[in-house]
């Protein structure tokens, strides 16, 4: 196991026969205070770091890590936080790539996790631990939550970042909102429900400009708003000027039966959202997870209307059969067959059962001819380094469209 400097100390601090604990304790508390968590400290192989997360105060049943891709849903006890002393500090330290980018939340169990073993948690347990997450008080850096169908519908505490000294470093949650256009409304080709529509546009973006069509765009427009960082690098000569258009989800259900509609309903939804803005230029579609299915959806159905894909952690597991001997048609499928629009895919190195579609995807798309690029992060299924990387690869595939 990984072993902190810093822990060690504190370890060997409070095992001494002289060891005055609360003061210790205190003087520790302070330390942390000041370099934040996680703690990051060298690790003896090149490439690699040290992260330490801490918890400083009660915890009778112990502080669980929940760190994207890593802490293990089927087994939580894996990444709990070891006691240090009489346990006023619980604390785990990993090894992990300097360039590793994922965000956390820690759980003060209400109580002691199920034995081990068992083939999943039982759902009162997942409920108790998704009440009892929490903010790292002291994260150096905190990123904004979203609800979710597991977390109820109601907004969770904001996440901690782990960031390695060789990791993207971009913050798209700390621009000023930019002044958007909110457009009227396009109803869902599926089920007749409203999805708000909003557009940015660079002062130099004309009838003939690209336009990027973000799916999930309510967190496009405020909770990371990307359209300040392409404002910056457009001004700076790193991408033609743009429009950026923001298509709200309609909610974590909603998007469900949105994303994986037929190629008729994508039709539909695409075009109503282009007779809103108006816009004749190349159109590019990017999304994440389900929404980079709907952008690697697009861009192979519907070539006619969107000239690239940006699909980011696609989930190119869909569709799920309902039954072992139904075989289900998705993407691969359609890709084989129809061909479409280049597209860019990225992945995160951990997310495990999507990082070998997405190569494999990569694979399908070079031998078409229609791959932009395909790049792995250090990371896991994860908003904090899908904003990080994001900006880069609307301009690479702007570059790619208007060559």
């Amino acid at each position: 196991m990984a072993e902190s400097p810093l822990l060690a100390r504190l370890a060997a601090d409070l095992a001494g026969e002289q060891a005055d604990a609360t003061g210790v304790v205190e003087r520790f508390t302070a330390e942390v205070q000041r370099i934040g968590t996680p703690v990051v400290e060298p690790a003896p192989e090149p490439g690699w770091e040290l992260f330490s997360f801490v918890w400083i105060g009660e915890a009778p049943h112990g502080v669980l890590l929940q760190l994207n891709r890593v802490s293990d849903p089927l087994d939580p006890a894996d990444t709990l936080l070891r006691p240090i002393g009489d346990g006023r500090v619980h604390a785990l330290t990993l090894q992990l790539p300097s360039a590793w980018l994922a965000s956390y939340q820690l759980v003060v169990l209400p109580e002691p996790l199920p034995d081990k073993g068992r083939a999943t948690l039982p759902a009162q347990t997942r409920a108790a631990l998704a009440r009892s997450a929490r903010q790292d008080p002291y994260a150096r850096v905190t990123i904004p939550n979203k609800a979710s169908v597991a977390s109820g519908g109601v907004e969770p505490p904001r996440l901690g970042v782990a960031r390695g000294a060789d990791a993207p470093a971009v913050e798209l949650w700390r621009h000023e909102v930019p002044p958007t256009e909110r457009l009227a409304p396009v109803p869902s080709p599926v089920n007749g429900t409203e999805l708000g529509l909003h557009r940015w546009s660079h002062s130099a973006a004309g009838p003939a400009s690209p336009v990027v069509l973000l799916g999930d765009g309510e967190g496009w427009a405020d909770r990371f708003p990307i359209a300040a960082e392409l404002d910056a690098r457009v001004d700076a000569g790193a991408c033609p000027p743009l429009h950026v258009v923001m298509l709200e989800s309609g909610g974590p259900v909603q998007r469900q039966v949105d994303y994986t509609g037929t190629a008729d309903q994508l039709r539909g939804l695409l075009t109503a959202v282009r007779d809103r803005v108006g816009v004749d230029g190349p159109w590019i579609v990017a999304g994440q997870s389900l929404g980079g299915l709907l952008a690697a959806r697009s861009a192979t159905l519907l070539p006619d209307l969107v000239a690239a894909g940006i699909a980011q952690s696609p989930s190119l597991w869909w569709p799920t059969p309902p039954h072992p001997w139904e075989r289900g048609r998705g993407w691969f499928e359609e890709r084989a067959e129809n061909g479409g629009s280049p597209i860019l895919v990225e992945c995160g190195a951990f997310e495990w059962g999507l990082v070998e579609r997405a190569r494999a995807a990569a694979a399908l798309l070079t031998a078409q001819g229609g791959l932009i690029d395909s790049r792995e992060v250090y990371g896991g299924h994860d908003v904090l380094w899908w904003q990080a990387t994001l900006p880069q690869a609307v301009v690479d595939a702007v570059r790619a469209v208007t060559a």
